[in-house]
């Protein structure tokens, strides 16, 4: 009976240590995860930052494939190089569709747009004009639309990571690393929902929610995504893998890979396809401001912009008009395009 009693007494005080056990390993991953997440809410935006100033230095190529269906949509090849007060965007489009150039740019004093329609035509100046104060200055938007490429490590279907995770409606539901990654990567489940009208919700973003991979050692930058999508007029899920190199200690794109299952309202459903191939560098010494004049296509510098007009424009003949392919609409998929009043950002 004393035995009986003995090891009754034994198991009891058994469970009470594995339960005691269990409940310091509950709250030791719930504090750890908090720990983490405050890490993440911390950490992540300054690397951003300093991601994106390194991003703002780089030169070089992308090549651009895009399938709807399965079919070969689109496909370009564009040339970028950059200084502290310079942008130019050089991009071709490529078969199936007939082949165009286009040519965005400015230096201190102006931008210019130019066109041609084959390879072996020259440059077109379609659209010249003096520099704008930097908050209101068309020019820097315009290349900023396709420069987000060169931010894609930190951005998701063109939303940036950084103005994500700060929106009211942005709410980390679990974050936690995962085992087996050679660096650390950290997995974090997120909810974004937010009201799908853009007038009546200055906070519209289409990105509602999901899964996002990060590497806290280079940046904080994505490995991975799954998100969904949702917007007036389309719906569907986006999946992406994002792999690059390290250059002077920064990660430097080399392949981003998207896939898209959308519904698109009156249309039906689509699955898209996109695979952006790099071959970037931060260069030691920056291009010069001459690169970024009409003068290195040979054509002629337009005016002294101390004492120029405001604006100043030249047109295609006729036979060119409205014939000016903006290149920088591949950077973005159809489906978007389909839906540019209702998916802002």
């Amino acid at each position: 009976m004393a035995a009986r009693l003995l090891k009754t007494l034994c198991l009891c005080c058994l469970l009470t240590t594995v339960r005691a056990r269990a409940a310091e390993g509950t709250a030791a991953l719930g504090a750890y995860a908090e720990e983490l997440l405050s890490r993440f809410q911390q950490e992540a935006p300054r690397q951003w930052q300093a991601h994106r100033e390194h991003a703002d230095r780089l030169v070089g190529s992308i090549d651009g494939l895009y399938k709807q269906n399965g079919k070969v949509f689109s496909a370009f090849h564009s040339e970028f190089k950059q200084n502290a007060r310079c942008r130019l965007i050089r991009s071709e489009i490529r078969p199936p569709l007939a082949p165009k150039g286009e040519l965005f740019a400015f230096n201190s004093r102006y931008g210019f747009h130019l066109v041609k329609n084959s390879p072996e035509k020259p440059w077109v100046i379609t659209e010249c004009e003096t520099r704008k104060s930097e908050a209101d200055d068309p020019w820097v938007k315009k290349t900023d639309f396709f420069l987000s490429s060169a931010h894609y490590p930190l951005t998701i279907d063109q939303v940036d990571l950084a103005d994500l995770v700060k929106r009211p409606t942005f709410r980390v539901e679990k974050i936690a690393l995962l085992d087996g990654t050679p660096n650390q990567i950290v997995r974090v489940d997120f909810d974004n929902a937010n009201p799908l009208d853009p007038a009546s919700n200055p906070h519209f973003c289409k990105v509602q929610g999901g899964t996002i991979f990060l590497d806290p050692e280079h940046y904080w930058c994505i490995t991975a995504f799954a998100v969904t999508i949702k917007a007036q007029n389309v719906e569907g899920t986006a999946n992406g893998e994002h792999t690059w190199r390290m250059e002077q200690g920064v990660p430097i794109p080399t392949r981003v890979i998207k896939k898209f299952e959308m519904v698109v309202k009156g249309k039906g459903k689509s699955s898209d396809y996109s695979e952006m191939l790099y071959d970037c560098t931060i260069p030691s010494t920056p291009p010069s401001d001459d690169e970024f004049t009409l003068a290195a296509f040979d054509l002629p510098e337009p005016f002294d912009a101390a004492n120029a007009p405001a604006r100043t424009r030249w047109y295609l003949w006729l036979g060119l008009a409205g014939g000016a392919f903006l290149v920088l609409g591949f950077l973005v998929r159809p489906f978007t395009k389909r839906t540019t009043d209702t998916t802002p950002g």
